[in-house]
């Protein structure tokens, strides 16, 4: 039996760049501390993830 295992990337993943490096290694990305410092204190959350994500689109 043979599978596939697919792995994702967590490690300084924090912006565009480095999300499209990762992703051509990996099944995926995995932002963690880039993304909690971005909100972190936020007046708006709604808006921080939206601008957040937008950022990396």
């Amino acid at each position: 039996m043979c599978r596939s295992i697919e792995s994702v990337t967590g490690f300084g993943i924090s912006n565009k760049e480095t999300l499209e490096q990762a992703s051509r290694y990996s099944a995926g990305s995995i932002i963690g501390s880039a993304f909690v410092k971005a909100v972190d204190g936020s007046e708006d959350l709604a808006v921080d993830i939206v601008g957040f994500v937008k950022k990396l689109s």
